[in-house]
């Protein structure tokens, strides 16, 4: 008898801190996911044109393109995308706009591994 797997759930990291990009991404793999990470707005936008994904985790503050502009671009091309926005930096209007934006989960460095699991796991109704 044939056993069939169920596919992996693909996630893109995309964060220009490069070890935050391979603690999420180790984890991830390691929790069952298929995950892949870029280290610019602009290396995520190249991946994101070739391959969907189940969600997005995007730092707020990297470079010419910002986690704003990722969460804008995936909502649009694939709202049923889960999006998830984690920063060190971040103001009032910035989290109002990524919520306006469609986030749908935000998290603050230093964030638990833990909880970047489960929002992914359970998704919230908001």
């Amino acid at each position: 008898m044939m056993k069939i797997m169920a596919a992996k759930k693909p996630i893109l990291v995309v964060d220009d801190d490069t070890i935050i990009c391979k603690l999420l991404t180790t984890y991830l793999d390691r929790s069952g996911f298929e995950s892949h990470s870029a280290n610019s707005g602009e290396h995520a936008m190249d991946i994101l044109a070739e391959k969907q994904f189940f969600a997005v985790i995007t730092d707020l503050k990297m470079g010419s393109l910002s986690g704003q502009d990722i969460i804008r671009h995936v909502k649009r091309t694939h709202p049923e995308t889960r999006v998830v926005m984690i920063t060190g930096s971040c103001n009032e209007t910035d989290e109002n706009e990524a919520y306006q934006n469609g986030v749908d989960d935000f998290f603050f460095k230093p964030f638990s591994m833990n909880a970047i699991l489960s929002c992914l796991q359970h998704p919230s109704s908001r």
